[in-house]
């Protein structure tokens, strides 16, 4: 459901134009090895690195290091990880019929394909600087502050 393989194989087209480039996957679940077999049977093992768990405090520096953020996933039904990374003003990039392109709309990049991932991946490396202070205040919208207080005042108004 995540779409890694789709993922992996457009970074693999990606290190052509960049062969200096790195994939971080983070997280761990049932199919972790299986993953980690698929980079290593693809030649992908030095560009390729697998984090495992990461804590609510590493996410932050992972997101803001990152020069691009893939979601590839169509089933995620929130996709907040989208949110999170533009907060740390890095340029996202998730599938066009996803819940999470809704977050996205034209500030970040959505694609279709195998390789409109690996295009848009690269346009979003390369985006980063330019994109960073305007994907922060994008991100700001979606604050839970700032909906706790709206949902507040809806609410009165009705009363």
């Amino acid at each position: 459901e995540k779409k890694l393989e789709q993922l992996i194989d457009a970074f693999t087209i990606v290190l052509n134009k960049e062969p200096q480039l790195q994939l971080v996957i983070a997280g761990k679940g049932p199919a972790l090895n299986h993953y980690k077999e698929l980079v290593k049977k693809k030649g992908l093992a030095d560009n390729v690195v697998f984090t495992g768990f990461v804590d609510d405090n590493t996410l932050p520096s992972l997101y803001y290091y990152a020069s691009a953020f893939a979601f590839p996933s169509q089933f995620d039904t929130q996709g907040l990880v989208v949110l999170e990374a533009m907060a740390c003003g890095t340029p996202v990039v998730t599938h066009k019929d996803s819940a999470a392109a809704e977050f996205v709309n034209n500030i970040s990049f959505t694609f279709s394909t195998t390789p409109d991932l690996a295009d848009k991946l690269i346009k979003a490396i390369e985006s980063k600087d330019s994109l960073k202070e305007k994907l922060q205040q994008h991100a700001q919208q979606y604050d839970v502050e700032l909906w706790a207080t709206r949902l507040l005042t809806f609410y009165r108004n009705l009363i």
